[in-house]
């Protein structure tokens, strides 16, 4: 199974009819808040770079020299529409950077790392074994990359808004539940780790359906209109970590694709969740393995926080 690998390339669009802020990203996933999501903050320019991986869609994350990248500058204002687009150029011969004074001259420059409100990932892999920290936000434990890390922004919504998530590829042999989960940050997101305290608690999960069908089954098709959570309306205002993850479950043991995003929620609700849950903790090995020979599939972690 693949997913996005890099996560560096982020851009947006607004939808004037549908007043949506459209974020895409490579984290696997394209994440759309209505209304006004985008932070207030600027983000730096966008340049052109060798590496880039495009969204919703997959292509080799590392480009030959020759490979080029035409993408229009990007700013980001409170109200503003943005674009972005990306074309790729493939050659099979390709000259190599010169050597001036005995010194390497590569064919990139460094530019400054964008600015999104995902948190990365590291690998493309799934995570299989449920008491390491990789089962929270992602990460690659195996490689000496424990865990996930906090993104430097987070995305603006009212409680009560929908959120739209759209993941690349997935192929129809990875069946298997859908569960979304936030946390409340005691500040700024963009500073907080939750480590492996409880603070987690779901708002969403959907399992196999009456026909047994999946809920993974829409999103392994193409132009499918993705997967949509709602903000509890009655949630308090504040900062958040949304996680939201897909189980594959073909093959044992059980496969899981975690994925975090950063949301500052506004509103008048004044409900902070108490049924909290730990990642890791909420899961075992044992209790997320799918048993064919049952009736039905229990989704493990705690019950769907209603308002």
């Amino acid at each position: 199974m693949l997913r996005c690998q890099d996560v560096n390339n982020t851009y947006c669009n607004q939808n004037e009819d549908a007043k949506e802020l459209v974020i895409r990203m490579s984290l696997c996933y394209i994440i759309v808040v209505a209304p006004e999501i985008f932070p207030s903050k600027p983000s730096s320019s966008h340049s052109p770079q060798v590496r880039t991986p495009l969204p919703v869609s997959v292509l080799p994350l590392w480009l030959p020299p020759t490979a080029t990248s035409t993408t229009p500058p990007l700013e980001a204002r409170n109200t503003l529409s943005t674009s972005l687009t990306s074309t790729l150029t493939w050659t099979l011969l390709y000259v190599k950077p010169p050597i001036v004074l005995q010194q390497n001259h590569y064919s990139t420059a460094d530019f400054a790392k964008p600015e999104r409100v995902s948190r990365p990932i590291q690998g493309n892999g799934p995570v299989t074994d449920m008491s390491l920290i990789d089962i929270q936000c992602g990460g690659y434990s195996a490689g000496d990359q424990p865990g996930s890390s906090p993104a430097p922004i987070s995305a603006t919504a009212a409680a009560g808004s929908n959120v739209t998530l759209h993941w690349t590829l997935w192929p129809s042999s990875h069946f298997g539940p859908t569960m979304t989960y936030m946390a409340r940050c005691p500040g700024d997101c963009t500073q907080y780790l939750p480590g492996k305290e409880a603070v987690w608690f779901k708002i969403a999960e959907h399992g196999q359906n009456a026909d047994g069908s999946w809920a993974t089954d829409p999103l392994t098709q193409p132009g499918n209109d993705g997967y949509t959570y709602t903000i509890p309306e009655c949630l308090k205002p504040g900062h958040y970590v949304v996680r939201h993850e897909l189980f594959a479950m073909h093959a044992a043991p059980t496969q899981v694709f975690p994925g975090c995003h950063q949301l500052k929620v506004t509103g008048d609700g004044d409900t902070v969740p108490s049924d909290l849950v730990s990642f890791p903790g909420a899961y075992t090995n044992e209790n997320v393995e799918y048993d064919p020979s049952k009736e039905s599939y229990d989704i493990p972690g705690p019950e769907v926080f209603t308002c």
